[in-house]
């Protein structure tokens, strides 16, 4: 028993120091696993990111697919319209072709038909009316102390197209203003209450002319241009001129005081121009006139009286007269604004001058002449006239026969 308790320390001692090695081993134990699952950790969110990643891409390559698989759609689509718009313009292409033989044809066929109107209309003229109206002048001719003096130079335009010719629009009465023959000559059943106002130019003079504030406002395909107009003069002068920086002829009514004294020319951007009978204005009477055009085949219509005096085609076909341009009445103009010249002005009177943009009918011409009213689309009047130059006189006068 004693040896026993001599071994207890001992034993006491070992069992301490078996006891501190186990916890040394077991901390020991414990350092080495933590490394462990510190990367297992960061291991796991690397997967978790590349997951993530992965997902992002699919989801890509999938937008992409889905994108690559309506751009072939669209172009499958695409193709068909391209076929259907080539099979629709070979289709109108071929309608075109067949509309445009069809009124070249037309076209063959209306200048036959104006060619033989005018042969026949010239015939009737020169067996019936020539002698009434050479008549009905000399009754009617004004002293040669009270005509202006002839001058002027020779004109600068040439060449000329479509004769006069002569056509009836209604049955004439008796009641007669102005002269001409009996077909030529205008009956009033009631009087010309349209007019409105009145423009007098005394003499020839440079500074004799009238304005409108503004030319025209849109590009003209179509006009008829319509006025009273009443002279003693030998030539009818120039009764509207309007000019661009472009062209100053863009549209012209002139005439010149020289040996052509019987006509005027229409102009339409110069140096196009047709040649307009006038000698039934020249008498110093009241006389209704309208010069009416179309782009289309570039028709064009002269009245004087209610009388077609002249009729053509192809003038100036297609053209457009544009706007902004400087609107003179009374003058030439060889600049915009001015390069006047005296023997090309105008000496009279006009009166319930208007400008539509649109061709008249026969019909509308008449009612105009005969005091029935104005058609309606006017785009310029008497007025709008803005600025009167020179001796002009303007009279406010609603019927003709005021208009003194």
């Amino acid at each position: 028993l004693g040896a026993a308790w001599k071994m207890l320390p001992v034993c006491l001692l070992l069992a301490a120091v078996c006891l501190q090695g186990s916890l040394l081993q077991e901390a020991r134990s414990k350092d080495q696993r933590k490394p462990f699952f510190e990367r297992f950790r960061r291991l796991e969110e690397q997967f978790r990111r590349f997951q993530e990643v992965t997902l992002l891409r699919l989801q890509g390559i999938a937008g992409n697919y889905n994108i690559s698989y309506n751009i072939d759609t669209r172009f499958r689509l695409l193709a068909e319209q391209l076929q259907l718009s080539a099979l629709l313009r070979n289709t109108l292409q071929k309608e075109l072709a067949s509309l445009r033989e069809a009124s070249r044809s037309q076209g063959t066929k209306m200048e036959a038909l104006e060619q033989q109107l005018k042969n026949t209309l010239h015939k009737e003229v020169l067996a019936s009316g020539h002698h009434e109206l050479a008549a009905a002048q000399r009754l009617n001719q004004t002293p040669q102390d009270k005509l202006p003096e002839a001058g002027g130079s020779q004109g600068h335009r040439g060449g000329q197209e479509a004769g006069p010719s002569s056509q009836c629009m209604h049955e004439q009465q008796p009641h007669v203003l102005g002269t001409g023959s009996d077909c030529g000559s205008l009956s009033l059943p009631s009087p010309v209450c349209n007019v409105d106002s009145m423009l007098l130019f005394p003499n020839k003079s440079t500074e004799n002319f009238a304005t409108f504030g503004q030319g025209f406002q849109t590009s003209l395909h179509e006009l008829s241009v319509c006025s009273w107009v009443s002279t003693h003069a030998r030539s009818l002068g120039t009764i509207l001129s309007y000019a661009t920086e472009e062209n100053d002829n863009k549209l012209v009514l002139h005439g010149r005081n020289t040996a052509a004294l019987a006509s005027i020319h229409f102009v339409i951007g110069d140096p196009a121009f047709r040649e307009l009978p006038v000698e039934q204005l020249l008498d110093g009477g009241w006389h209704h006139m309208c010069v009416i055009w179309s782009s289309i085949q570039g028709k064009y219509w002269f009245y004087v009286d209610r009388r077609l005096a002249s009729m053509g085609s192809k003038f100036q076909e297609g053209y457009e007269i544009p706007p902004g341009g400087s609107l003179v009445l009374g003058q030439e103009q060889d600049v915009v604004g001015g390069g006047f010249d005296p023997s090309e002005a105008f000496v009279g009177r006009l009166s319930g001058f208007a400008i539509w943009n649109r061709t008249l009918m026969p019909g509308e011409v008449s009612s105009i002449a005969i005091g029935k009213g104005l058609p309606h689309g006017t785009i310029l009047r008497l007025a709008d006239v803005s600025s009167l130059n020179g001796s002009v006189q303007k009279v406010n006068c609603t019927c003709l026969e005021h208009c003194l």
